[in-house]
C-alpha cells in the first residue's frame, strides 16, 4: 500500500471509528466527506503523519531526553511492529492535542498497550 492509500485508510479509521464495511471509496462517498474539505483534511493528516510518524519528531529540534526517546520509540514501532493499526489512534490524538508532553505520554502508553496486546495474542478485532 502506498503512502496516499495508507493515509486515506487512516483518515477513514479516524472519522468512522468502526470496521470497514464497504470499499474505502464507497465509505468516503457516503460517510466521510469530499471535495476541498477532504483535500484540506488530507493535508493536515499528512503533515502530522510525516512529522510525527515518519520523521519521529516531537518538536523541531531534539531538545531533551523526551525528544530522543520519542524518536527512538516511534522508529521501533513504525519499523518493527508487524501491524500499523495503532497509527490512526496516534494521529487522532496529535490532531486533537498539540502539547508535546501529552503526545509523548500518549505514545509511551500506546506502545505499552500495543506490546501487551501483541504478546498475549490479541488481534485487532479483539482490542
Amino acid at each position: 500500500m502506498d503512502n496516499l492509500e495508507r493515509l486515506i485508510s487512516y483518515i477513514r479509521d479516524i472519522k468512522l471509528k468502526e470496521k470497514a464495511r464497504k470499499t474505502i471509496f464507497e465509505e468516503f462517498e457516503e460517510k466521510v466527506f469530499k471535495g476541498k474539505a477532504f483535500i484540506d483534511y488530507l493535508n493536515k493528516i499528512a503533515n502530522i503523519y510525516r512529522e510525527k510518524v515518519l520523521n519521529g519528531s516531537l518538536s523541531q529540534t531534539l531538545q531533551d531526553e523526551k525528544d530522543i526517546h520519542f524518536k527512538n520509540l516511534m522508529s521501533l514501532m513504525r519499523d518493527y511492529l508487524p501491524f500499523d493499526y495503532w497509527v490512526p489512534a496516534f494521529i487522532r490524538f496529535c490532531e486533537k492535542y498539540s502539547n508535546r508532553d501529552k503526545i509523548y505520554e500518549f505514545l509511551v502508553n500506546l506502545e505499552r498497550r500495543i506490546v501487551v496486546d501483541w504478546l498475549v495474542g490479541k488481534t485487532r478485532r479483539q482490542i
